[in-house]
């Protein structure tokens, strides 16, 4: 459950070494509320179960995973190698495989869309879950606002690699927040 997730990350936050970084991915399914909305929540429920499976094939056992409510799960990693790269190329097999189809046909699909914030060891939950959380907010805000605008995209200055652009491609985006520290420096 939430709670316990909640309790399992600041342990480890606490106990990160300074030579050790994490990262939280926050990701929610797009479509979702109309999967309950046409085929019933028994339909939802599955779909989550479904994601929840497949999310947890994505990543290392040590990892956290879990949903934080409705349609929205967290991962949490941390290690001596956690780098944007890696987050980039999570977030693209994320949105590679959280692909769903629900219904007779493929009624409606869900996809996913990802925010993510990595940050040293001395983050704060509470800081690491803001700017993951407003990295997925700019990430769905940027999708509703440019569905076919997706030749230039830039994040946090940078220029990012091809399998974000695949990931985009893909109905999702990984929007990286800067640490709250380096916000205010």
């Amino acid at each position: 459950n939430r709670d316990t997730m909640e309790r399992e990350i600041r342990r480890r936050l606490a106990a990160l070494l300074p030579e050790e970084a994490c990262a939280l991915f926050i990701l929610d399914l797009d479509n979702f509320k109309q999967v309950n909305d046409t085929f019933g929540h028994q339909a939802g429920d599955q779909a989550i179960r479904e994601s929840a499976r497949m999310l947890s094939g994505l990543f290392r056992a040590s990892d956290i995973i879990g949903r934080l409510g409705g349609d929205e799960f967290a991962v949490f990693l941390t290690g001596a190698r956690i780098t944007e790269e890696l987050l980039h190329r999570k977030a693209a097999q994320i949105c590679d495989t959280l692909q769903l189809s629900v219904g007779e046909n493929g009624t409606v699909s869900l996809t996913a869309s990802v925010g993510v914030c990595l940050a040293d060891a001395n983050q704060t939950f509470e800081g690491l879950y803001q700017s993951a959380d407003l990295a997925l907010y700019r990430a769905k805000k940027y999708l509703r606002e440019h569905q076919c605008d997706m030749d230039l995209i830039i994040t946090g200055g940078l220029r990012v690699s091809s399998d974000f652009v695949k990931a985009l491609a893909m109905g999702c985006l990984l929007y990286t927040s800067p640490s709250p520290r380096d916000s205010t420096s």
